[in-house]
Protein backbone atom coordinates (compact mmCIF):
# COMPACT_ATOMS: atom_id res chain seq x y z
CA UNK A 1 0.00 0.00 0.00
CA UNK A 2 1.40 3.45 -0.84
CA UNK A 3 2.43 5.66 2.03
CA UNK A 4 -0.41 7.84 3.28
CA UNK A 5 1.33 11.14 2.56
CA UNK A 6 1.86 10.24 -1.12
CA UNK A 7 -1.65 8.82 -1.57
CA UNK A 8 -3.24 11.90 0.02
CA UNK A 9 -1.01 14.53 -1.57
CA UNK A 10 -3.63 15.75 -4.05
CA UNK A 11 -6.48 16.03 -1.55
CA UNK A 12 -5.18 18.97 0.50
CA UNK A 13 -6.04 17.35 3.82
CA UNK A 14 -4.97 18.80 7.12
CA UNK A 15 -2.51 16.95 9.34
CA UNK A 16 -5.29 15.59 11.56
CA UNK A 17 -7.16 14.04 8.63
CA UNK A 18 -3.90 12.51 7.40
CA UNK A 19 -3.21 11.01 10.84
CA UNK A 20 -6.79 9.68 11.01
CA UNK A 21 -6.48 8.00 7.62
CA UNK A 22 -3.11 6.53 8.59
CA UNK A 23 -4.60 5.20 11.83
CA UNK A 24 -7.52 3.59 9.97
CA UNK A 25 -5.26 2.02 7.38
CA UNK A 26 -4.18 -0.25 10.22
CA UNK A 27 -7.44 -1.53 11.68
CA UNK A 28 -10.38 -0.25 13.68
CA UNK A 29 -10.37 -1.64 17.23
CA UNK A 30 -12.88 -4.39 17.97
CA UNK A 31 -14.20 -2.60 21.04
CA UNK A 32 -17.56 -1.23 22.08
CA UNK A 33 -16.51 2.37 21.25
CA UNK A 34 -13.81 2.10 18.58
CA UNK A 35 -14.09 5.71 17.41
CA UNK A 36 -13.48 6.91 20.96
CA UNK A 37 -10.32 4.77 21.08
CA UNK A 38 -9.09 6.12 17.74
CA UNK A 39 -9.90 9.64 18.92
CA UNK A 40 -7.94 9.13 22.13
CA UNK A 41 -4.85 8.18 20.12
CA UNK A 42 -5.25 11.26 17.89
CA UNK A 43 -6.40 13.75 20.52
CA UNK A 44 -9.93 13.94 19.06
CA UNK A 45 -13.37 13.33 20.47
CA UNK A 46 -15.38 10.35 19.30
CA UNK A 47 -17.79 12.72 17.53
CA UNK A 48 -14.91 14.49 15.75
CA UNK A 49 -13.58 11.16 14.41
CA UNK A 50 -17.03 10.22 13.11
CA UNK A 51 -17.57 13.68 11.60
CA UNK A 52 -14.21 13.59 9.82
CA UNK A 53 -14.91 10.10 8.45
CA UNK A 54 -18.30 11.25 7.14
CA UNK A 55 -16.60 14.16 5.38
CA UNK A 56 -13.75 12.06 3.96
CA UNK A 57 -16.24 9.58 2.52
CA UNK A 58 -18.59 12.31 1.22
CA UNK A 59 -15.79 14.21 -0.51
CA UNK A 60 -14.42 11.06 -2.12
CA UNK A 61 -11.09 10.91 -0.30
CA UNK A 62 -12.12 7.49 1.00
CA UNK A 63 -14.02 4.98 -1.09
CA UNK A 64 -14.70 2.48 1.70
CA UNK A 65 -14.71 2.18 5.46
CA UNK A 66 -15.31 -1.21 7.02
CA UNK A 67 -14.12 -4.81 6.79
CA UNK A 68 -11.75 -5.57 3.92
CA UNK A 69 -12.22 -9.09 2.66
CA UNK A 70 -9.10 -11.02 1.71
CA UNK A 71 -10.19 -13.36 -1.08
CA UNK A 72 -11.80 -10.95 -3.52
CA UNK A 73 -10.52 -8.83 -6.42
CA UNK A 74 -11.58 -5.68 -4.52
CA UNK A 75 -11.52 -6.35 -0.76
CA UNK A 76 -13.87 -3.42 -0.19
CA UNK A 77 -16.59 -5.16 -2.20
CA UNK A 78 -16.71 -8.87 -1.37
CA UNK A 79 -17.68 -11.25 -4.14
CA UNK A 80 -19.66 -13.75 -2.13
CA UNK A 81 -18.95 -16.63 -4.48
CA UNK A 82 -15.22 -16.12 -3.96
CA UNK A 83 -15.39 -16.29 -0.17
CA UNK A 84 -14.91 -19.60 1.55
CA UNK A 85 -17.49 -18.87 4.25
CA UNK A 86 -18.97 -21.60 6.39
CA UNK A 87 -22.73 -21.75 6.26
CA UNK A 88 -23.25 -20.38 9.76
CA UNK A 89 -25.91 -17.69 9.61
CA UNK A 90 -23.99 -15.11 11.66
CA UNK A 91 -21.05 -15.24 9.23
CA UNK A 92 -23.30 -14.58 6.24
CA UNK A 93 -25.30 -11.96 8.11
CA UNK A 94 -22.21 -10.02 9.23
CA UNK A 95 -20.74 -10.11 5.72
CA UNK A 96 -24.02 -8.93 4.21
CA UNK A 97 -24.51 -6.20 6.83
CA UNK A 98 -20.98 -4.82 6.44
CA UNK A 99 -20.59 -5.18 2.68
CA UNK A 100 -21.09 -1.47 2.07
CA UNK A 101 -19.14 -0.55 5.21
CA UNK A 102 -19.57 -0.09 8.91
CA UNK A 103 -22.08 2.43 10.23
CA UNK A 104 -20.45 5.66 11.37
CA UNK A 105 -22.00 5.58 14.80
CA UNK A 106 -20.40 5.61 18.26
CA UNK A 107 -21.14 1.88 18.64
CA UNK A 108 -20.86 0.50 15.08
CA UNK A 109 -20.66 -3.15 16.05
CA UNK A 110 -23.81 -2.86 18.14
CA UNK A 111 -25.53 -1.22 15.15
CA UNK A 112 -24.52 -4.18 12.94
CA UNK A 113 -25.76 -6.50 15.68
CA UNK A 114 -29.14 -4.76 15.65
CA UNK A 115 -29.32 -5.34 11.88
CA UNK A 116 -28.58 -9.05 12.14
CA UNK A 117 -30.26 -9.94 15.43
CA UNK A 118 -27.08 -10.35 17.46
CA UNK A 119 -25.32 -8.44 20.19
CA UNK A 120 -22.42 -6.12 19.50
CA UNK A 121 -20.25 -8.53 21.46
CA UNK A 122 -21.25 -11.37 19.12
CA UNK A 123 -20.49 -9.23 16.06
CA UNK A 124 -17.07 -8.25 17.45
CA UNK A 125 -16.31 -11.91 18.24
CA UNK A 126 -17.39 -12.94 14.74
CA UNK A 127 -15.22 -10.26 13.12
CA UNK A 128 -12.29 -11.24 15.35
CA UNK A 129 -12.67 -14.84 14.23
CA UNK A 130 -12.88 -13.79 10.58
CA UNK A 131 -9.72 -11.69 11.05
CA UNK A 132 -7.91 -14.59 12.73
CA UNK A 133 -8.87 -16.95 9.91
CA UNK A 134 -7.78 -14.48 7.23
CA UNK A 135 -11.23 -13.93 5.73
CA UNK A 136 -10.92 -10.25 6.64
CA UNK A 137 -7.49 -8.68 6.44
CA UNK A 138 -8.46 -5.62 8.51
CA UNK A 139 -11.27 -3.23 9.35
CA UNK A 140 -10.37 0.17 8.03
CA UNK A 141 -10.33 2.55 5.10
CA UNK A 142 -9.56 2.32 1.41
CA UNK A 143 -8.41 5.52 -0.27
CA UNK A 144 -9.93 6.60 -3.54
CA UNK A 145 -7.41 5.98 -6.29
CA UNK A 146 -5.35 3.61 -4.15
CA UNK A 147 -4.68 0.76 -6.53
CA UNK A 148 -2.35 -1.01 -4.11
CA UNK A 149 -3.63 -4.13 -2.41
CA UNK A 150 -5.75 -2.97 0.56
CA UNK A 151 -5.00 -6.26 2.24
CA UNK A 152 -1.26 -5.98 1.74
CA UNK A 153 1.18 -4.28 4.04
CA UNK A 154 -0.24 -1.38 5.97
CA UNK A 155 1.69 1.56 7.34
CA UNK A 156 3.30 0.91 10.73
Amino acid sequence: MPPVDRALAGWGLDATDQRLVAQLQRSLPLSERPFAEVGAVLGLTEDAVIERLHRLLATGVLRHFGPLYSDTPDPAEPAFAALQVPQADLWRDVITATRSGLPLLPRPYEAVGAMVGASGEQVRAQLAQMLAQGLICRIGVVLTGDEGPPCGDTPA
